[in-house]
């Protein structure tokens, strides 16, 4: 049986660099000026 403290969690990075300058965001845009999208492989 696997022990949760021997799991290894892992998180993707977020595809948009940060309006606000430090790290990265999951979403890029605004409703005034759009949305900028990324497709999936599979999307």
């Amino acid at each position: 049986m696997m022990n949760i403290d021997d799991a290894q969690w892992f998180f993707p990075r977020a595809p948009y660099k940060a309006d606000s300058g430090k790290g990265y965001s999951w979403f890029s845009g605004t409703d005034e000026t759009g949305w900028d999208i990324e497709k999936t492989k599979f999307g």
